[in-house]
């Protein structure tokens, strides 16, 4: 049998709980010769996740002879409860339209701004001492120039 440490775990994953990269084959036939195994209710000596990600807690002592191991396996595995579906998507849903919403009033806040600065210059236009068409800054594009020294004849 093999010394390697992720062997072992396979086979205590296997005979306790017929799980893992074992479980196709035979535990029995695959771990039997190197590791005698019992399922016990209390202790927590070792511990390590599986291949289904849950915590196997065992205690491994070797036995007389190279090969040869004890496995106590504990009953029961700590499993992690799985993400909750229906909080992500919920979540994602209110995120997204909160941050909507929050465009939508920042949007309207600076419409509302600008319609008072607008307002309030249409308000100084009304009150303005000039006409319209007689605005002091105002120099109409057409100009007249005249050469002293063109007669026209």
């Amino acid at each position: 049998m093999d010394s390697n440490p992720m062997y072992k775990l396979n086979c205590i994953e296997c005979l306790g709980f017929e799980s893992g990269p074992f479980k196709k084959k035979n535990c029995s036939v695959a771990c039997s010769k190197s590791i005698y195994h019992e399922m016990v209710d209390q202790f927590a000596k070792c511990q390590q996740k599986d291949t289904e990600r849950c915590w196997i807690r065992f205690n491994l002592d070797q036995l007389v002879g190279e090969d040869y191991y004890k496995a106590e396996i504990l009953k029961q595995r700590d499993c992690p409860e799985p993400p909750s579906v229906i909080a992500i998507i919920g979540g994602s849903i209110a995120s997204v339209a909160l941050i909507g919403i929050l465009l939508l009033m920042l949007v309207k806040l600076l419409m509302m701004k600008d319609l008072k600065e607008f307002r309030k210059f249409e308000n100084e236009k009304k009150k303005s001492k000039w006409a319209e068409a007689d605005n002091p800054l105002f120099q109409t594009a057409t100009t007249t120039v005249s050469n002293p020294t063109f007669t026209g004849e």
